[in-house]
């Protein structure tokens, strides 16, 4: 019971890090020692139905419970603060992204990394440049299913901050309204996709993250990178 009390309260301390554009959950749940077994309980999530059952549904639970009382308080912000909100998000994006380089890279900085960091700045400018006209609408909530699916890159992948990938996608206020309202039609098409896409992702990263996990924690360094002059532009 107090080992999922302690589960609980870091699911909360995740759902907050969600819904703030710079801020990764992935990397929250790093400093708070759970992120593999998270990962691992995702991907093979049926080789141990139970334990990891009641290990995501208490992560979860606190996640929710978490984005939905900070919800109205980030919207206010950002809706009021529009400038300054940008500047917070960028310095806790650079900061959640040096809490992460230290935590998953050790050694010598070599010129292959930085080519991996590269390689992970050009997609990013690439989905940027694509969807910088109106392609997407969220007035039709079939687009939330796939938005949702590619949301689910940025809870599995750690330094992607979700919210910032809500911001790339440009429903973020959008999204927090919909989480303090209670907006189940919004919700629900977008949790499906993200739920779909989590699945998927988990056990591609896993493969990933199991054979080669320095060229894969640089590409995501990368992807951040670009997201920090994203949100400035």
């Amino acid at each position: 019971m107090k080992k999922n009390l302690i589960l609980f309260i870091k699911g909360i301390i995740i759902g907050i890090a969600l819904l703030i554009p710079g801020l990764s959950g992935g990397t929250a749940a790093i400093a708070l020692g759970i992120y593999e077994e998270t990962l691992v309980s995702t991907a093979e999530y049926f080789k141990s139905v139970k334990k990891n059952t009641v290990f995501l549904l208490t992560v979860v639970t606190g996640s929710i419970i978490g984005a939905i009382v900070f919800s109205k308080p980030l919207h206010y912000f950002s809706d009021s603060y529009p400038f300054f909100s940008r500047v917070t998000f960028c310095l806790i994006a650079l900061l959640s992204l040096f809490v992460f380089l230290q935590k998953s890279i050790s050694g010598r900085i070599t010129t292959v990394d930085f080519l991996l960091v590269l390689a992970g700045m050009v997609p990013a400018a690439l989905i940027s440049i694509a969807l910088s006209g109106d392609a997407l609408s969220v007035d039709n909530k079939l687009f939330l299913f796939p938005i949702g699916i590619l949301l689910a890159v940025a809870l599995v992948l750690p330094a992607i901050s979700f919210s910032y990938m809500l911001l790339f996608f440009g429903i973020y206020d959008d999204c927090l309204i919909a989480i303090s309202t209670l907006d189940f039609g919004f919700l629900s098409v977008l949790g499906l996709g993200i739920l779909t896409g989590t699945l998927l992702c988990a056990k591609v990263f896993l493969f990933f993250i199991r054979r080669a996990p320095r060229p894969t924690y640089l590409i995501i360094a990368g992807f951040v990178f670009y997201s920090v002059f994203d949100i400035i532009i």
